[in-house]
């Protein structure tokens, strides 16, 4: 696989909002309208190792990623990639105001790397999906992968990772005033990651 490196204007930095990429990025790539641009690319990000998927020079890219199931029975994913795997650690709900009324229209899946060696390797992924009321499967996602530790990236030495503000005790919270408006929003407490089969 080719590894993408985009090249940028001195003082220009692709960093949208997670609102802007299940709005704008993903829902458009789902409905086959025109995207903002191309910065975006697809990529089989679950079939090799982050390291293949930047450019000697990059240590993030966002892609757009097509998820599989573990069985045709089961909602979970196949986060298998190369090497090592993908595991998951948090989950967070993304909202949007549409017509004056806050509507959740995503999740943001919090992920690191483990090649097999030591828990975390330096890479972290930001995988985002559309809402479904229904728990619908979501194939296609967005993925933004980051090195977080250039001296760990290979699989070894000591990582030090920032934690994230978005954690398993406080992942959606809506005041008194919002509970009405944000119909089966998560309520208040731990979102339990749980197998489904």
């Amino acid at each position: 696989m080719e590894a993408v490196e985009y090249v940028f204007p001195v003082g220009l930095v692709f960093s949208p909002t997670d609102e802007q990429i299940v709005s704008h990025y993903l829902a458009r790539k789902i409905t086959g309208s025109l995207l903002p641009c191309c910065l975006i690319s697809q990529a089989d990000v679950y079939s090799t190792e982050p390291w293949n998927l930047l450019g000697a020079h990059s240590s993030e890219a966002y892609f757009f990623a097509i998820r599989k199931r573990k069985s045709n029975t089961c909602l979970r994913v196949d986060r298998r990639a190369g090497s090592g795997s993908w595991t998951l650690y948090a989950k967070e709900l993304i909202t949007s105001f549409v017509g004056g009324v806050e509507t959740m229209v995503g999740w943001k899946n919090s992920l690191s790397f483990n090649n097999g060696q030591r828990k975390n390797s330096g890479w972290t992924m930001h995988e985002y999906e559309m809402f479904s009321a229904s728990g619908e499967f979501q194939a296609q996602v967005v993925c933004h992968v980051k090195m977080v530790s250039r001296s760990n990236a290979s699989g070894s030495g000591p990582l030090k990772r920032k934690r994230e503000s978005s954690n398993l005790r406080a992942l959606f919270s809506p005041s008194t005033s919002q509970q009405g408006r944000l119909r089966g929003a998560p309520q208040r407490g731990h979102v339990r990651i749980k197998k489904s089969c």
